[in-house]
């Protein structure tokens, strides 16, 4: 089935179509391009061109190329909070399914990447939204993540302190066990939940950074399986994982005020999920303490 779509502003290939087709994810977007199902302007293009008010784009794309619908763990009228499938941006892409598919407007109020599944909140007013960013700021959002890693930490429960750093260019993130020009201070909590060559953490981020997590337990020398960015691209392939085995599975609220007081206290939990339960000896859901 083709699509065409007109330019309204300056943009590039890969985000206006990201924009303009939120039941599809950015991967497939990507792979249609380069399968050369893509025109700018009636010229086959590859690869993701800028694009100018008024130019017209085109893309072929078959009919099972939905994304699976987003699946609700809480809902009231303040907040949406949702379980985000993988590849699916968080930002912009999930807001916009929302829109497309039940005519609901959300704000995003803080994120997970695109291949990390689970828990997302999603503000339902502007009032909520801003009461949100600054529970975030104040540290009244505790998250807790399911990880599934390469090695074993030596201890069955620690802390991670190092400093990272973001290219901005790369937006590669680099972590250092001192404090580097540019780098900010990074803290996790960690639980051993099953060990072996292959292990499954808890890991609770007291600070939250960008790639924090996955760029951390890479650092410790146990990185999460299936992340090709700060992992062994030809090892995760070995294991079959084609992306990283990340899950936010539980987050608590503490004391928050404004519209989304009542929600103070309040912790919701989704299941680990097969994918990142395989072959270990133990079948859980987090429990927050």
């Amino acid at each position: 089935m083709k699509h065409t779509f007109t330019v309204q502003k300056p943009d590039t290939l890969y985000a206006f179509l990201q924009n303009a087709l939120p039941q599809t994810t950015l991967s497939f977007i990507k792979a249609q391009c380069k399968k050369g199902e893509t025109r700018v302007n009636g010229a086959k293009t590859k690869q993701n061109a800028p694009l100018a008010a008024g130019d017209t784009v085109e893309i072929f794309l078959p009919q099972n190329a939905a994304l699976p619908p987003i699946k609700t763990v809480f809902e009231d009228d303040t907040i949406l909070i949702a379980d985000k499938p993988p590849h699916m941006e968080s930002e912009t892409q999930l807001p916009a399914v929302l829109r497309k598919t039940r005519g609901l407007q959300t704000y995003a109020v803080h994120r997970l990447d695109v291949n990390t599944t689970g828990l997302l909140i999603l503000a339902k007013t502007t009032a909520a939204r801003d009461a949100l960013i600054a529970a975030f700021a104040a540290g009244q959002v505790h998250k807790t993540y399911a990880a599934r890693v390469f090695g074993c930490p030596p201890k069955p429960r620690g802390e991670w302190r190092a400093y990272l750093a973001k290219n901005a260019r790369t937006a590669y993130c680099t972590v250092t066990d001192t404090p580097q020009k540019g780098s900010r201070e990074i803290v996790t909590r960690y639980e051993v939940a099953a060990k072996g060559e292959q292990s499954l953490l808890w890991l609770h981020p007291v600070t939250g950074r960008t790639h924090q997590l996955r760029a951390q337990t890479a650092h410790a020398g146990i990185p999460i399986v299936g992340d090709d960015k700060y992992g062994n691209r030809a090892k995760n392939r070995a294991a079959g994982a084609k992306r990283q085995l990340l899950r936010a599975v539980a987050l608590r609220f503490g004391t928050l005020t404004g519209v989304v007081k009542h929600l103070s206290g309040q912790t919701f939990a989704v299941p680990t999920g097969e994918e990142l339960l395989q072959g270990a000896e133990i079948k859980l859901t987090y429990a927050p303490e």
